[in-house]
């Protein structure tokens, strides 16, 4: 990553606010910390630890990943877990439709399918897969953003933080690369 800045928990993610609502319903709020952001090829590119939650209620935790990408279809196409509960469905447009791709660690849902089923290949649908083996896995996909939300590898903020800033940090930047590498694969698939 080029130029890599980070900020600990006054920043917003604008961008994830039209993708919040369609992946876990109206009523959905996310708060944000640890951000890590910057550049990859061009490309915009920021990770940092989400925590969903409705009604007062936890829903989903994990790291978020951002990609700004470039695409040629206007689609917007989501993956959530299989059998979402009706409070997410009831959030998706009429025009989005669910895609039988037989893969049953998630469920693909788009408003243009043709443009879904170009986006999620084989190879695509198998690191999904592999993603949501270890748990629930979120992915949100529009013209200029993508969104990878998964909790795995484990979040980098340590457990127990050392009390030393500098030993902190280098904890995040570690766990942060593990992030990184984990998510290299969805980039190269949708950017």
């Amino acid at each position: 990553l080029v130029g890599m800045e980070y900020a600990s928990d006054d920043f917003e993610m604008k961008a994830f606010d039209a993708a919040l609502p369609l992946l876990f319903g109206q009523g959905a709020v996310a708060g944000f910390t640890d951000l890590l952001a910057g550049k990859e090829g061009g490309n915009g590119y920021a990770v940092c630890q989400a925590e969903i939650e409705a009604e007062g209620k936890p829903l989903c935790s994990g790291l978020l990943h951002w990609f700004g990408r470039r695409a040629k279809s206007g689609a917007i196409t989501i993956v959530v877990p299989p059998g979402e509960p009706v409070a997410t469905r009831a959030a998706l447009p009429k025009n989005m439709a669910k895609l039988d791709l037989g893969d049953p660690a998630f469920e693909i849902w788009s408003d243009k399918p043709d443009d879904a089923r170009a986006l999620m290949t084989d190879a695509f649908r198998a690191y999904l897969s592999g993603l949501a083996a270890a748990d629930p896995v979120y992915a949100y996909f529009a013209r200029n953003n993508a969104f990878l939300l998964a909790r795995s590898p484990p979040a980098f903020e340590p457990e127990n933080p050392p009390a030393d800033r500098e030993a902190r940090l280098r904890a995040i930047f570690d766990g942060a690369a593990a992030a990184f590498r984990t998510a290299a694969p969805f980039r190269e698939f949708v950017v």
